[in-house]
């Protein structure tokens, strides 16, 4: 069965777009609450991926996350390669779930 869900639970106004070369090349939604910031999805255009842009974005939301003050928390899937990706860049592992790494910086 499918079901629908309202747009004002979709949290649309954390969604950022990026761009790279003067060209829209994916999508950022993080969540930024005073006790932390999440990012809780992260989508390149096919075209853009494996040049660097996903490591440009968690960066930026890294060095934005610390100048305001507050931690950084993801959850990424045990099957997600990126994980090695969030690990290199400061994130440690603070709680295992059964399908997925909850991780956090700072």
């Amino acid at each position: 069965m499918i079901e629908l869900r309202d747009v004002q639970d979709a949290d649309f106004d954390s969604v950022r777009i990026i761009r790279g070369d003067g060209a829209d090349v994916g999508m950022l939604k993080a969540l930024e609450e005073p006790a932390g910031w999440k990012p809780v999805q992260i989508q390149l255009l096919s075209q853009f991926q494996g040049q660097g842009i996903g490591t440009q974005v968690i960066s930026t939301l890294i060095d934005q996350a610390c100048a305001a003050g507050v931690p950084l928390s993801l959850s990424v899937l045990k099957v997600n390669p990126a994980k090695r990706l969030y690990e290199r860049l400061g994130f440690t592992v603070v709680e295992e779930k059964t399908f997925a790494y909850e991780m956090r910086i700072g």
